[in-house]
């Protein structure tokens, strides 16, 4: 038995997986097989509780399920399967090519255009799918039919959990497709949500560009506070010495200026120690990979710096040997 034996390769897995692709491509409306019974839900004062709906009608619903051809389509024609360097580079990093990573890749590269292409596309299919299930429960009354435009304008009310019960569904399964939109509606929104938060933030160069305009602030607030600590510092002492030359009426009142410079003093250095610390968490909280950044330009210029030491040690060194060399050279002869 070799190893190319077409039994090695069949698994309980794949033997499903082909099982449930026949099952999905095998559903297909038959034409004249009958009728079956639909309940109808919140009917009010009518008096019908079913409705008879064709069996063709309800096999056209699951051959949506068919729409997984386009995600193979989708994988097969895309770059990152066709190109034989990104699958090589995929294999060695052991990332699979399949339908998430594809998905994934063209929602990094254009969002917008495939979660409107996305979405446009789920209200259109759900509403075929919401007037199939709703249009025959409303026969005998033919004013009440309604059109697939008011079950576009439903899905999207829904989808967007708004629902203001203009429009409303009567069976099962348009009370299911409801949920599915209002499901997939909140993974949409979280989803667009997400892009925005990440179009939302700062490169690189922005923030490294914040980074320096608050440190340069901070730096400028800490000066500025460590000047007016030594101003209140030469006033008090300044109003200490008023004080100790005058008297009567004039020491007392160099004594209140002397009191209001040591208040002016110890407000300055309340200053200075909050302007120290914001400089000091500033500086501590940087970002990551800026502060990476930044370490690794060190690293690198003290790597130069070493390498210039050993270069220039190397080029004494051998300058030695050489004159050592020239100094037994000379001294050969006279022994």
């Amino acid at each position: 038995m070799g190893s190319n034996y077409w039994r090695i390769g069949v698994t309980c897995e794949r033997i499903a997986k082909l099982l449930i692709e026949l099952t999905i491509c095998s559903i297909c409306p038959l034409p004249g097989v009958g009728t079956v019974e639909w309940p109808l839900l919140g009917l009010g004062e009518r008096g019908q509780h079913t409705v008879h709906i064709p069996v063709a009608v309800l096999l056209c619903l699951p051959m949506f399920l068919r729409l997984y051809i386009v995600c193979r389509y989708l994988v097969l024609h895309s770059v990152h399967f066709q190109d034989p360097a990104t699958k090589a580079m995929a294999s060695l990093n052991q990332i699979s090519v399949d339908f998430p990573f594809v998905v994934r890749s063209q929602l990094t590269e254009r969002p917008l255009s495939i979660i409107v292409f996305s979405t446009v596309s789920f209200w259109l299919i759900l509403a075929w799918m919401l007037t199939q299930c709703e249009r025959y429960t409303h026969s005998d009354d033919a004013g009440s039919n309604r059109h697939i435009i008011d079950f576009v304008w439903f899905e999207i009310v829904t989808f967007f959990s708004i629902g203001y019960g203009d429009v409303q569904v009567e069976t099962y399964c348009g009370r299911a497709l409801a949920i599915i939109t209002g499901i997939v509606g909140t993974l949409m929104s979280s989803l667009l949500i997400a892009l925005v938060g990440r179009r939302m933030q700062l490169s690189l160069s922005e923030r490294r560009v914040n980074q320096v305009i608050a440190e340069s602030q901070l730096s400028i607030q800490y000066k500025h506070s460590a000047a007016r600590v030594l101003q209140s510092t030469w006033r008090a002492s300044k109003q200490r010495r008023l004080m100790s030359v005058e008297v009567g009426g004039a020491h007392r009142r160099a004594f209140l200026r002397f009191r209001a410079e040591q208040r002016n003093l110890l407000r300055a250095i309340t200053g200075f120690r909050r302007a120290r610390w914001k400089l000091r968490m500033r500086l501590e909280y940087e970002d990551d990979y800026i502060a990476f950044r930044r370490s690794y330009v060190e690293t690198q210029d003290h790597l130069t710096a070493v390498r210039r030491t050993q270069q220039r040690l190397r080029t004494q060194l051998n300058l030695l040997a050489l004159n050592v060399d020239k100094l037994s050279l000379m001294l050969t002869p006279q022994l």
